[in-house]
């Protein structure tokens, strides 16, 4: 039986790892573990507020340091994952310094390393200056040496961010026409959580049968801020475009209302 990890840390990774077990992994047929790994003392998923009964998956919870010098933590824990020789490894970004090495190890035992969507962030064209890429590029060196998850080769931020790292077998979007390629990967347009069992495995997943999340609903996710004033801004942005009456009417022949997810850190 091939095996399957899928490495989140948002709710968002969760509903698209429910997706993808769903569409292309089911869990009768592959081994699935989901890794929820946080920052080390924090961490937004607990475990004890999920229900996975419905599905067939070994969870394991996990803590890594973000800038730590001198550490095996790391180490130790990205051994964890490695040991499990996965076929398939889902990751849900790669900015975070421990992922050069965890992709690479994985790569260069024959795992497929698929880069999955972080939100919106695949489709940004942020640039990074050259400035930015070097200070990323010997920060990153700097930790992963003295963590000792140094990876057999030197990292290459590259002029882009996103999906910088050389040994991603595919880049998995919910739209490829929108998605800019700077790095020439392979691309694969992907179901997620859009198709009812998708939608019923998430509402299991998250206590909420009761609550129609989905249907007949605007939803308008902002951005992480520090600052709890600016999404109040954002709030009350939105309950002033709300009071237009176009909007008014569009809402009505729709029969839809607003609903508003803020992205507080």
């Amino acid at each position: 039986m091939e095996k399957v990890i899928f490495v989140v840390h948002t709710e968002y990774h969760l509903m698209e790892t429910i997706g993808y077990i769903t569409h292309y992994f089911p869990d009768t047929l592959y081994d699935i573990y989901v890794f929820i790994v946080s920052v080390k003392n924090g961490g937004r998923i607990k475990t004890s507020n999920l229900n996975f009964k419905n599905l067939n998956i070994n969870v394991v919870t996990a803590a890594y340091e973000p800038n730590s010098y001198f550490s095996l933590h790391n180490k130790r824990m990205l051994g964890n994952i490695i040991s499990l020789k996965p076929n398939f490894l889902f990751i849900f970004n790669d900015f975070h310094y421990w992922k050069q090495y965890l992709v690479s190890k994985l790569h260069k035992k024959g795992c497929k390393i698929i880069l999955a969507p972080d939100g919106a962030h695949v489709y940004s064209d942020k640039k990074f200056t050259l400035k930015s890429n070097l200070k990323y590029m010997i920060k990153s060196f700097l930790i992963n040496f003295t963590n000792l998850t140094i990876p057999p080769f030197i990292i290459n931020r590259g002029k882009y961010d996103y999906a910088y790292l050389k040994h991603i077998d595919e880049v998995w979007v919910d739209n490829a026409a929108s998605f800019k390629n700077r790095n020439n990967h392979k691309v694969k347009e992907t179901l997620s959580f859009g198709e009812t069992d998708s939608i019923t495995n998430i509402k299991r997943l998250y206590k909420s049968n009761d609550l129609d999340i989905i249907e007949n609903c605007i939803l308008f996710i902002d951005q992480p801020v520090n600052d709890t004033s600016l999404t109040n801004e954002i709030i009350d942005t939105i309950n002033h475009i709300k009071s237009f009456p176009i909007l008014t009417e569009i809402l009505c022949l729709i029969d839809s209302t607003i609903s508003i997810k803020c992205h507080l850190e």
